[in-house]
């Protein structure tokens, strides 16, 4: 942290990140333990954004969620985001003759971050929440191989499933060396 940022403003925004690793929300113990802080600390963070909008809070299960102020700042976000303007035409055209599904994600730190999706409207289909980040070092492959020997229905179908998985599994990494990535 810099000398030139405000650490109140820094611990309340973390506070803020935190939510979105957690859609059932928190109750100020659970964030209080998750975060490391003094839970008199949280419970004036809690309130106050509460206070503000950006966090619901539901009395009948001591319970803090994500507000709806948050859902206006994305919207504001996609529609100033020259960016996401550009490559919104390009992202429907590719999701009409793909009939898949159409994404921008950008390096945020070391996480990858959905800016702007386009949906397919297959009923099996991948899905890209607008805001959803990744680790950078995530893997990518085959959805439900079997895990095991003992959960596949025959041993040709365990080497197939696993060959399969090591031929689409890709392990993402960053660009770390300044230099244009070769393909």
């Amino acid at each position: 942290m810099s000398a030139e940022t405000n650490k109140v403003l820094d611990r309340a925004l973390s506070v803020l990140r935190q939510f979105a690793l957690r859609p059932t929300g928190y109750t100020a113990p659970e964030l209080s333990a998750e975060l490391g802080m003094s839970k008199t600390t949280t419970r004036r963070f809690l309130q106050t954004l509460a206070g503000q909008g950006f966090l619901d809070f539901d009395p009948d299960r001591q319970r803090y969620t994500l507000g709806l102020l948050i859902l206006s700042l994305s919207t504001g976000l996609s529609q100033q985001n020259t960016l996401t303007v550009a490559v919104q035409p390009v992202l429907e055209s590719l999701q009409r003759e793909s009939n898949e599904t159409a994404s921008l994600w950008i390096r945020v730190r070391l996480e990858a971050m959905c800016l702007c999706s386009v949906e397919s409207d297959q009923f099996i289909r991948a899905v890209s929440p607008i805001g959803r980040s990744v680790p950078l070092a995530s893997r990518i492959g085959v959805a439900n191989p079997p895990t095991s020997p003992s959960t596949a229905t025959s041993s040709d179908e365990w080497r197939t499933a696993r060959r399969q998985q090591a031929a689409v599994t890709s392990t993402i990494r960053p660009n770390t060396s300044g230099r244009p990535m070769s393909p």
